[in-house]
């Protein structure tokens, strides 16, 4: 099972007033936290922000100093041609010609983050 930490998130306040105010410690205790928890990748949600390019450059930045994991980010102006792969952002309900994309973006995932390496997600084509 793949875990993705969503709790580095301008939602929440603290989160809101870390990045505003440029506290890394408080973003990065959380990151460190969750990753004491078992998560194997972090989203990152800047998108109730300002900046949120800026925002999101400095997160990483102070993200990668404490943690070595996958990093999630949502949808920041990146054109699509440019992501290698984002399974959460144009998941299966969106239409039927994302299906295969997905399923395979989830094997890949799970190929690659569990300690059971046969994967039972389902095959396409």
């Amino acid at each position: 099972m793949l875990i993705i930490g969503e709790r580095i998130n301008t939602v929440r306040r603290i989160i809101a007033k870390a990045v505003h105010t440029r506290d890394a410690e408080t973003v990065q205790n959380e990151a460190v936290d969750q990753v004491k928890a078992g998560v194997h990748a972090l989203d990152i949600n800047l998108g109730s922000t300002l900046n949120e390019a800026e925002n999101m450059r400095w997160a990483v930045k102070v993200l990668r100093e404490v943690v070595n994991i996958p990093v999630c980010m949502d949808d920041i102006g990146i054109p699509p041609n440019s992501l290698y792969i984002d399974c959460l952002v144009e998941p299966i309900s969106v239409g039927q010609g994302k299906v295969r994309e997905t399923l395979t973006a989830i094997r890949m995932l799970k190929n690659t983050f569990s300690r059971n390496k046969d994967s039972d997600v389902p095959r396409c084509g």
